[in-house]
């Protein structure tokens, strides 16, 4: 049972990589995405004018942890 499903999984990846090699981007962003991960979200990045030493803004909301609530 298990090789039938690795014979599939198997299949299944050749058929992919095909499409990918025949042009179809998505195929080819869905390797790129399971081999490398997702890309990640673009960030708001600033210089801080007449800072010195050079000061750098960056907004990224998703990273401030959110307050729990209380229970």
């Amino acid at each position: 049972m298990l090789s039938a499903i690795r014979q599939i999984y198997g299949l299944l990846a050749e058929a992919q990589f095909r499409a990918a090699i025949n042009g179809r981007t998505d195929a080819a962003r869905e390797i790129a995405n399971r081999i490398e991960g997702p890309a990640e979200k673009p960030q708001q990045v600033e210089v801080v004018p007449g800072s010195y030493p050079l000061k750098v803004r960056i907004h990224a909301p998703e990273l401030i942890a959110k307050p729990r609530a209380r229970t």
